[in-house]
């Protein structure tokens, strides 16, 4: 039976504001998970940052990615937005090497329709993790494929989108429903969101339409205050130019991630304390 290994968080100042980074997208299958994950365990890794990865999806992939024993999770994100678990420590799973991981599981599902009906859910992730903030520099949020309510609090606790992008027009369109539906939600609700991260995923350079792609990602974005994360190429991609995701350091996340943490790990940072 895996031992449940506890958190040990030190609540410390941070020496930058923390970075509240959602990873979204609606439609299905684009790589959300794969890349909250890289991500997470290539900044806490590679870059030395403290990192916490909050599992919104009630499926719990993230977790499970992660090597969260689910049969044991005695706590998760709910208990954390119910207040009925407080403590981080007892939340918290400790994956080593500066990363953290708060699970998630279907109780989530269970929570929803309640929180909906009281008005304040999409409120209730950013307070929760207000007392946080000064025990990590990144925090990673994983979200399901909807624009439900465990999509829209993450986005209303952020203070940077990260959107994963299968190459394809049908993907397109549906990076340009997503960026309208927080267009709406700005409307409802102020957001401190300021950048956006752009990740095209499944992307191949012995295509002849890589150009056009990117074209069209920076189409679907129209004015908005923008970043490109980069592009995931296929192995054995013949093509090499400042879009593709070279290989680097260290054995912890995927290699065709380093350029994605490390664009990350450059960007300014922004304050979630707002």
């Amino acid at each position: 039976m895996a031992v449940r290994k506890t958190a040990p968080v030190t609540e410390v100042p941070a020496p930058r504001s923390t970075r509240i980074i959602t990873c979204a997208n609606h439609k299905g299958g684009t790589g959300k998970t794969t890349t909250a994950v890289n991500v997470s365990a290539g900044l806490a890794v590679l870059k030395q940052q403290r990192v916490l990865l909050v599992d919104c999806d009630p499926r719990g992939n993230a977790s499970l990615a992660l090597g969260v024993d689910m049969a044991h999770v005695r706590y998760s994100v709910t208990d954390l937005l119910t207040g009925a678990m407080p403590d981080v420590q007892a939340l918290c799973w400790d994956t080593g090497d500066n990363l953290h991981i708060l699970p998630a599981n279907a109780t989530l599902q269970d929570v929803e329709p309640e929180w909906w009906r009281r008005g304040e859910g999409r409120w209730r992730l950013k307070q929760a993790l207000h007392p946080l903030l000064d025990a990590f520099d990144f925090i990673l949020i994983d979200t399901p494929p909807t624009l439900g309510l465990w999509t829209q609090a993450p986005l209303v606790a952020s203070t940077e989108l990260l959107i994963p992008v299968d190459v394809g027009s049908f993907a397109f369109e549906g990076l340009r429903q997503l960026l309208d539906a927080i267009a709406r939600l700005r409307q409802e609700v102020p957001l401190t969101l300021e950048t956006t991260h752009i990740l095209l995923t499944k992307f191949d350079a012995r295509t002849a339409y890589p150009a056009d792609e990117i074209r069209c990602a920076d189409h679907a974005l129209g004015p908005r205050q923008s970043k490109p994360a980069g592009a995931l190429w296929r192995r054995g991609s013949p093509h090499r130019d400042s879009w593709e995701c070279r290989s680097g350091p260290g054995p912890d996340g995927r290699p065709e991630y380093f350029c994605v943490r490390s664009h990350l790990h450059r960007g300014p940072g922004l304050s979630a304390r707002g």
